[in-house]
């Protein structure tokens, strides 16, 4: 074990998990702006045309900060995923560039990226707890997230649809219901970024001890 490599790897990834974090923060506030603005014009307050203008702006703002925060997440993920060979020998079924990979690969995508997240939670604990490391933590944030996706690409396409007001209102709410996943789903990777960094680091710690 190279503790230098390893404690240069940490911090790499300490670097990258902060702008990860800081992309997340900044998707949900745009998000959580964007409900308040939905819940104003739901109230029955008929928005003006600098309001709608404001309302779209926000929508593209969090369209960007979504994209922003993926190429962010990405980062730390191969990152990560590269700092579990400096401390444990495996055997690993994904590298850092697989991990990210996978989720731009249709179908694969609904799969393989979950794998890969349960199998960086595990291993960050190093050679003596990795296989018995509880991956609840992982599974919500990726039912949450494909739930959530599935929910709001629906309700979007039934509001496109939609002939009344009963009908747009069902859509809005299946549509806001996947957007609520979605932030949870957001506040658990948050969690797992925090987690991963934290077993890594005790890595660290393990390996100046014995060194």
């Amino acid at each position: 074990m190279y503790v230098e490599d390893l404690s240069v790897g940490v911090r790499m990834l300490e670097s990258r998990a902060r702008i990860a974090k800081l992309a997340i923060y900044t998707w949900m506030a745009f998000q959580l702006l964007g409900f308040g603005f939905q819940a104003r014009f739901m109230l029955g307050e008929p928005p003006d045309e600098a309001l709608l203008g404001l309302g779209q702006t926000i929508d593209y703002l969090t369209l960007g900060m979504f994209l922003v925060s993926a190429v962010a997440i990405s980062f730390w993920i191969h990152r990560a995923h590269e700092n579990l060979r400096l401390f444990t020998s495996g055997p690993f079924e994904f590298s850092g560039q697989s991990a990210v990979f996978w989720f731009f690969v249709p179908f694969a995508n609904l799969v393989q990226p979950f794998r890969a997240m349960r199998e960086l939670w595990s291993s960050s604990r190093g050679p003596a707890g990795g296989g018995s490391a509880s991956t609840r933590m992982v599974d919500g944030w990726w039912g949450c997230f494909i739930v959530g996706g599935l929910f709001s690409n629906i309700g979007a396409r039934l509001l496109e649809a939609a002939a009344s007001s009963d009908s747009q209102l069902s859509a809005l709410a299946l549509f806001d219901l996947g957007e609520v996943l979605r932030l949870c789903s957001a506040i658990l990777l948050h969690e797992i970024i925090r987690g991963v960094g934290r077993m890594q680091l005790q890595q660290v710690t393990v390996g100046e001890v014995f060194s």
